[in-house]
């Protein structure tokens, strides 16, 4: 519960690419269940945010509905920042943590190919994955607000935090190989963990796949890092940095067109077994600290 008592508070703190923004829909179908007004409010990483306290967090950050019993949020920044982990103890330490995994190396290709309907890249997924410590420890990684493609799929070091934090009966692990598979089954579970009853219909939502920019070089313009200079300029067209996230929303939708089956990137299965390899031991290292049956990954 809240400190002040109310609903239970329960947030998704990861990880990205992982069934995430599938979850926050469903979520918000329940009867019980209030979501977050936006599914990333970035409140327990934003300083600016965090410092307007817990009760202005639950009083303005959510779509509050008659009946609630559960204030839900689902951000997957929160899983890669300690801090984030940190503040959300801080504030709401009998909250209830869900982490979403997938296999590491599926993980990593979906980020790059997600990307690439925004242009951010030109290197192939094979190219960034080897140079990938090298941008981490120039910083130009962090100042695309993301920690890498295969840095997100380290889970063990993730999730230690997260248990350091929070006694394990209040962590939940979803994962997604199992929830694409089963998702009525997974659903069931979390709610019998949260302790609501699940909704008449557990259709299944899938939300953010994937797709390809329609015009490359406005994906660019928007996205890509070597335009930064002219999208500032271009902001006292729309001074208003709600507005101005709107429509930059609106039109990086309509400029993604989703991919077909047989158009979609695939991934070489050369490079898929050299950084399976790689993540042998993470993966083990992750299954001895979740208790998880992990081998749909092998």
């Amino acid at each position: 519960m809240l400190k002040d008592g109310g609903s239970q508070l329960v947030v998704c703190v990861g990880a990205g690419k992982a069934g995430t923004s599938t979850l926050y829909e469903h979520m918000a179908r329940h009867p019980a269940v209030s979501v977050t007004k936006f599914k990333e409010t970035q409140f327990f990483f934003e300083d600016s945010r965090w410092e307007k306290g817990g009760k202005w967090y639950t009083q303005k950050c959510f779509r509050h509905k008659a009946g609630e019993k559960v204030l839900f949020e689902a951000d997957p920044r929160y899983m890669l920042h300690e801090k984030c982990i940190d503040r959300i103890y801080q504030a709401f330490p009998a909250a209830k943590i869900v982490v979403m995994l997938r296999n590491p190396i599926d993980l990593a290709f979906s980020l790059y190919v997600y990307r690439a309907a925004y242009a951010r890249h030109k290197e192939s997924f094979e190219e960034l994955c080897e140079t990938e410590h090298l941008r981490i420890s120039s910083g130009k990684e962090s100042d695309l607000g993301e920690y890498g493609f295969l840095a997100r799929g380290r889970y063990s070091g993730q999730i230690a935090h997260i248990l350091k934090r929070f006694p394990r009966n209040q962590v939940h692990f979803i994962v997604f190989e199992h929830f694409i598979k089963s998702h009525e089954t997974e659903l069931r579970k979390l709610f019998d963990w949260i302790d609501i009853d699940p909704p008449t219909s557990l259709d299944v939502v899938w939300e953010n796949e994937s797709g390809a920019p329609r015009l490359q070089w406005l994906a660019m313009l928007m996205y890509h890092p070597s335009y930064r200079r002219m999208r500032r300029l271009m902001r006292w067209m729309v001074p208003h940095t709600v507005m101005r996230s709107r429509i930059a929303g609106f039109v990086g939708k309509i400029n993604t067109m989703r991919y077909l089956n047989r158009s979609r990137p695939k991934l070489d299965s050369e490079v898929r077994m050299k950084l399976m390899a790689d993540f042998k031991e993470e993966i083990r290292q992750t299954e001895m600290l979740t208790a998880l049956d992990l081998s749909v990954w092998r």
